[in-house]
């Protein structure tokens, strides 16, 4: 298994554990979804979707690499106000900050930004967005 892949179960873990029996403020984890591509039943919600979307990959050595890979990690819930919005969000960055390395999977992970959209469509869906960005090393052909 590639250390990319790894690192998305460890973080899919993670966001399952954001409960408020755990601490948290929300049960964003009581719903994971990965690369979740079409609407969540309003019954799923709230939940917590993760999207690996891109790579950036820096020589470090003739045989391994540093990868960047960049993550969207997005708490959708049905007709919450903005103090709940920021709750998903708090949560998400306590989540993310409880280990940057995943384990001794990454060398490190960053915050790369955040953002609040409520009433998506008209439909009465709102989303909290958190993107980071996670440092690993992998062998030139793989990732």
């Amino acid at each position: 298994m590639s250390v990319r892949q790894q690192i998305i179960d460890a973080v899919r873990a993670r966001l399952a554990t954001i409960r408020i029996a755990n601490g948290y403020a929300t049960d964003i984890g009581a719903n994971v979804l990965e690369w979740q591509t079409t609407p969540i039943p309003v019954d799923s919600l709230p939940a917590v979707c993760l999207r690996d979307t891109e790579t950036e990959i820096e020589a470090w050595t003739m045989r391994e690499r540093d990868n960047r890979v960049a993550l969207v990690i997005e708490a959708i819930g049905q007709d919450i106000p903005p103090a709940l919005a920021r709750s998903y969000l708090e949560d998400i960055y306590r989540a993310i900050g409880a280990d940057e390395t995943w384990g001794g999977l990454a060398l490190l992970t960053e915050p790369a930004g955040d953002s609040i959209e409520l009433m998506i469509n008209d439909e009465g869906v709102g989303r909290a967005t958190v993107r980071i960005t996670i440092e690993y090393q992998a062998g030139k052909w793989e990732f």
